[in-house]
């Protein structure tokens, strides 16, 4: 994969310009990153290199997805259904679902209906309303919800609303418990992997609707409000390891050769204030000063 990338990366003539990857959290892809910066950038640190490896958000939310569905298990079981998908044994496909109780049950009735054209044509004909002798049934189960649903109208409002009360606490959820238990965990492991690279915090930072005011703002409590210094801490360190005047002092001889000869001061139009003016796009922070000096210490 990195020898493709760094191929890509030649024809588009971008070497200079690579900063940051993007990609979900499989290994091979830590390896692959890797590889690439080593070949882009052989001078940069093994922490700088961290710092450009960014994970992708919906691959994270799939695997709490996962965790939640599947449970503790999930790597394992989903390495068992990728060999069987990869096999074709459809047999050990439906088997390991099923074990998965009433959601593995739906998964293989979706996959069941997707697999024939002729069983897809049907199931559509009913999505769209088809006249089926079938749907005699679910009129039948809508009169039985309905008489249901008064009974549980008449239990909550009169003498039975306590019985039903209790018949509630007495559910046991300790399986939805567990389930969100390994889905957390799995956030968790991903939430911890965040302070490696400074990026994120610094996006909000160098957001001119958002700046280090934002990190005020969202976190009120006490034990997030702890945070603030490790985070500016992490943008500044960021800023001064491989940004700090490496292109103010180009843009600043350029300017100087350029500059008239002329002994009027030029007004010089304040930072952003194209952007603020914008009526489609409202600061919410006042626009800080463009001293160099300001901008290095990130104030």
């Amino acid at each position: 994969m990195a020898d493709v990338l760094l191929q890509i990366i030649k024809d588009y003539k971008i070497t200079d310009r690579v900063g940051y990857f993007m990609a979900d959290n499989a290994s091979a892809n830590d390896v692959c990153v890797d590889a690439v910066l080593r070949a882009v950038y052989p001078g940069i640190s093994d922490k700088q290199r961290r710092r450009r490896r960014l994970r992708c958000f919906g691959y994270i939310v799939n695997l709490c997805a996962q965790a939640f569905l599947i449970g503790k298990e999930a790597n394992k079981v989903c390495k068992d259904l990728d060999a069987a998908y990869k096999d074709g044994d459809m047999t050990r496909i439906r088997e390991l679902w099923r074990k998965r109780g009433a959601i593995g049950r739906l998964h293989n009735i979706i996959r069941y209906i997707r697999a024939s054209p002729q069983r897809r044509q049907f199931f559509r004909s009913i999505a769209c309303g088809g006249e089926l002798s079938e749907f005699d049934g679910l009129e039948q189960a809508k009169i039985k919800f309905e008489e249901l649903h008064r009974e549980a109208v008449r239990r909550k409002t009169g003498r039975g609303a306590a019985t039903a009360a209790a018949a509630a606490e007495s559910d046991d959820f300790a399986f939805l418990a567990a389930s969100a238990e390994a889905s957390w965990r799995k956030a968790e492991q991903y939430f911890n992997k965040v302070d490696e690279t400074p990026a994120y915090y610094t996006a909000i930072s160098l957001n001119p609707t958002l700046k280090c005011q934002w990190y005020k703002e969202t976190w009120t409590d006490e034990q997030k409000r702890a945070w603030i210094p490790d985070v500016t801490k992490l943008v500044r360190e960021l800023w001064l390891d491989e940004y700090r005047g490496r292109h103010s002092r180009k843009m600043a001889s350029v300017s100087a050769s350029s500059a008239p000869t002329s002994s009027v001061p030029i007004r010089k139009e304040k930072a952003f204030a194209a952007v603020k003016s914008h009526k489609r796009l409202k600061l919410r922070h006042e626009v800080g000063s463009t001293d160099l000096r300001t901008i290095d210490l990130l104030d």
